[in-house]
């Protein structure tokens, strides 16, 4: 009868050992999914901030002609705090005119750029064009917009 009580006492706390193994392993596991988000030109919109201004130079050459030198500062922020996973943002930098327009005709846009985005979440580059004097104008320095083309990386919100 005695060695039986054993039996049951040790099956007993056997199972109980077992049960809180599962109970403990279990507390340890999360709900959380995984926040890793992968970019692309259609969601990047979501996370980060863009931003195109331009800026026009008057130059003259030493042959004394007159020129002009359009720089386009490009930025990209992001709107919460993330994790940035090895972030490139590719595209094209337009301006709303007729693509008859001498800028487009004499192929000095759309201008390509890339912006590598950093562990702060800030990305920032330069483009430029120039011209000679003549039929370019119709635009100001904030009329510049954005395509994106391909984003690659990924972030993952804190």
């Amino acid at each position: 009868m005695k060695n039986q009580k054993m039996k049951w006492l040790a099956l007993f706390l056997l199972a109980t050992v077992i049960l809180q193994c599962f109970a403990l392993s279990s507390c340890n596991q999360t709900d959380e999914k995984d926040s890793t988000i992968p970019l692309s030109a259609e969601n990047y919109s979501n996370y980060f901030y863009e931003t195109a201004t331009g800026k026009m130079d008057v130059k003259t050459s030493g042959l004394n002609t007159t020129y002009f030198v359009n720089t386009v500062h490009i930025t990209f922020d992001l709107k919460q705090t993330a994790d940035v996973n090895n972030v490139v943002i590719k595209g094209k930098v337009d301006l709303p005119l007729s693509k008859t327009h001498p800028l487009y005709a004499e192929k000095k846009l759309p201008l390509d750029f890339t912006v590598n985005i950093n562990v702060d979440g800030h990305g920032e580059t330069d483009v430029f064009f120039q011209h000679g004097v003549g039929s370019y104008g119709g635009y100001s320095a904030e009329d510049y917009y954005l395509t994106i083309e391909s984003i690659t990386g990924s972030i993952k919100l804190k």
